[in-house]
């Protein structure tokens, strides 16, 4: 019983993670959609800090692919990107919420 409840704590805090992500996610989407030129503006470094910029060009995008290497993209092909991957996180949800209610089912005393 206990090592269900410890899986079931596990999954839960997966579940959180990813649902944190997915936001995230869609956060990033909602900045590059309001993405347009501006020679004086200020660029969110994270958190609360940012630092003063221009963009000079709204419709290609740098991804970082690791290793500090970075590839451009169309704004077009990023937001595709980031669906791909929402899309993904969802399926992952759906694993999970599928596995928690297998083992809820199996705590559950039956009739």
């Amino acid at each position: 019983m206990e090592n269900s409840n410890e899986l079931l704590e596990f999954l839960y805090s997966q579940l959180e993670a990813i649902q944190s992500k997915i936001l995230e996610y869609e956060l990033i989407k909602s900045f590059i959609n309001e993405l347009k030129k501006q020679e004086d503006t200020y660029i969110n470094l994270g958190g609360l800090i940012f630092v003063r910029g221009s963009i000079k060009d709204d419709q290609n995008l740098l991804i970082n692919i690791g290793r500090n290497i970075f590839i451009e993209k169309s704004k077009d092909e990023v937001l595709k990107l980031i669906d791909d991957i929402i899309n993904k996180l969802n399926q992952d949800l759906n694993e999970i919420r599928t596995k928690i209610n297998q083992i809820s089912m199996k705590k559950t005393p039956q009739p």
